[in-house]
């Protein structure tokens, strides 16, 4: 509750700031994981809705603000995602076909994404001397041969530390066409050998989640039981994790899609169902109905803004909260979200368009969901891994997460 209260007190003193009777809408842009004909990139887009004139665009690409990714971009995260969110770092994996085995590479890139100016966006770029390769076909990566069930690494999901200091990685050999057991892997930034975070149960194959809190960082993460799945806690200043009693979700970790932090609780979504249990204290979930076929979530990890969103191929179902069953939905498909808890607007992306969310208008009987389509042709997605790979994820990837631009001058 401290870091909620903090966190929505920030937000009022940057609204407040000011020049008339009408607070300005503070910039945002957006990172955005793109590879327009084949070329990785990470795009850069401005949400200009506060100068637009009507009935024109609100999303436009930042001329000179694409920047090269060494391969498609699969998980974003951010140092201080707060508020601050001074740097990006960014998952990309490549999978190619060697001999009907995959042969994957992947780096951790990190990028500096601080008082970007829209007109001159030379601020955004890559911190090169900060890369990490996690994984190549040659054997080279930090987490190369550190695996004792799969000899195929497969880097698919990402959280950071506060300080830009450590990774939690998600190893699923699935995703890119093997079907060995998932790993976590702890991965000093600043060089050092990876830790796996738990090495006698078996990790369920989702993204964990690093809580940032200022005075004591934690990794939160699921492992497979018989018939539910625990929760999992390791504190990065202490050595070693342990299962958090009383608190599990209702599910097999094989029934689970997504998951996701959002300040005090973790959330997972089921086909069906969104779940949440509350990481500071023993109790039981939050289950709630949510649309057939879910397949992705997004909520805001700082807690402040306690709405949820559920993504699948054709719709995005809107949850005031974890315990909202009456969601909207808007009919746009969506692969990634991100919710921008200080203007209360999320962004979906999807191939050739952008999807603006207004937040505050959802979960009232009174007025409607409002969601905006924005085409964006810019915005061309690739595949996760070849087609001739049997059992690998062929779906599109990319990524998408929200920065603040540097304040524009005073009139």
């Amino acid at each position: 509750m401290r870091r909620l209260v903090a966190a929505l007190a920030a937000a009022l003193l940057l609204l407040a700031a000011c020049t008339g009777t009408r607070e300005p809408r503070p910039p945002t842009l957006l990172l955005v994981g793109t590879a327009p004909g084949g070329a990785p990139r990470l795009l850069l887009v401005e949400d200009v809705t506060e100068t637009a004139p009507p009935g024109q665009p609100r999303l436009v690409v930042v001329p000179g603000g694409a920047r090269a990714l060494a391969a498609p971009a699969v998980a974003i995260d951010f140092e201080d995602r707060g508020l601050e969110r001074p740097a990006a770092w960014v998952l990309t994996r490549a999978v190619a076909n060697q001999g009907g085995a995959p042969a994957v590479t992947a780096y951790l890139q990190r990028f500096l994404v601080a008082d970007v100016d829209p007109a001159d966006p030379t601020a955004f770029a890559e911190d090169a001397a900060a890369r990490v390769t996690l994984t190549s076909p040659g054997g080279g990566g930090v987490l190369d041969g550190l695996s004792l069930t799969s000899p195929t690494t497969c880097p698919a999901a990402l959280q950071v530390d506060r300080e830009g200091a450590f990774a939690v990685v998600l190893d699923d050999p699935s995703r890119c066409g093997s079907g060995d057991h998932p790993e976590l892997w702890l991965v000093p930034l600043g060089g050092g050998t990876p830790q796996a975070l738990q090495g006698t149960n078996e990790v369920a194959p989702l993204a964990a989640y690093l809580d940032q809190r200022p005075d004591d960082q934690v990794v939160y993460f699921l492992v497979e039981a018989i018939d539910q799945t625990h929760v999992y806690a390791r504190r990065l200043a202490e050595a070693g994790s342990e299962r958090l009693a009383g608190v599990s979700l209702p599910a097999r970790a094989g029934d689970l899609r997504a998951a996701a932090g959002a300040g005090d609780r973790l959330l997972a979504l089921t086909d069906d169902e969104l779940l949440a249990v509350d990481l500071t204290a023993p109790g039981p979930a939050v289950r709630t109905a949510t649309r057939d076929g879910a397949a992705a979530l997004a909520a805001d990890p700082t807690g402040a803004s306690p709405e949820v969103l559920v993504l699948d191929g054709s719709a995005i179902a809107f949850h005031e909260d974890v315990e909202d069953g009456e969601r909207d939905t808007a009919p746009h498909p969506a692969l990634a979200a991100t919710i921008d808890p200080l203007t209360r607007f999320a962004y979906a992306v999807y191939e050739g368009r952008l999807v603006i969310l207004d937040l505050l208008t959802g979960g009232d009987t009174d007025s409607s969901f409002q969601a905006r389509l924005e085409p964006l042709p810019e915005v061309v997605l690739p595949p996760g891994a070849p087609g001739s790979l049997p059992g690998a994820d062929t779906a599109p990837v990319t990524v998408i997460g929200w920065v603040r631009a540097a304040a524009p001058p005073e009139p």
